[in-house]
């Protein structure tokens, strides 16, 4: 599996690692599920992009979910594809971001997504548009044995 962040530097996502550059910082955390977390204050880039690269057997069943949760101020928007292996583990990528206007300061933005495949590898991207501010974006990696699913519910425990 590889993961990209594109935004002012690209930079490739290393495990256990944290990167700086001039709006955002990114720091990942060596555990399981694997979890990648960016601060982003943003004064001038119009769009943020993730992307995760995994080679998959291109007919594994998928599943999308997406959702908003609020506590308080609080706002997360989140992403995911799962995808069901029958002869691999089953993983789910999970986007999400953290919001709070009040407090924060946290500008208007737009959380959305793509999907794409070569013949190898599937690009799953998140994306967040319109000058995001003041926001966390979130990635975790879930993982099952072959063939078992990931529930909604379970998600929004997360």
């Amino acid at each position: 599996m590889k993961i990209s962040l594109t935004f002012d530097c690209s930079y490739e996502l290393q495990y256990g690692k944290e990167h700086r550059c001039t709006s955002t910082v990114i720091t990942s955390r060596k555990s399981h599920p694997f979890v990648a977390i960016v601060g982003i204050s943003n004064a001038n880039h119009l769009r943020f992009m993730f992307q995760v690269q995994n080679y998959r057997p291109r007919d594994d069943p998928a599943t999308t979910y997406n959702g908003k949760l609020t506590e308080g101020n609080f706002e997360l928007q989140y992403r995911a594809r799962c995808l069901y292996g029958r002869d691999v583990p089953s993983i789910c990528d999970v986007g999400f971001v953290v919001n709070n206007t009040k407090e924060w300061g946290s500008s208007p933005f737009t959380l959305t997504e793509s999907l794409q495949f070569d013949w190898r590898f599937h690009y799953y991207r998140f994306y967040l548009n319109n000058y995001p501010m003041q926001v966390v974006f979130g990635y975790i990696m879930l993982s099952r044995t072959w063939g078992r699913l990931f529930q909604n519910l379970k998600l929004k425990v997360l």
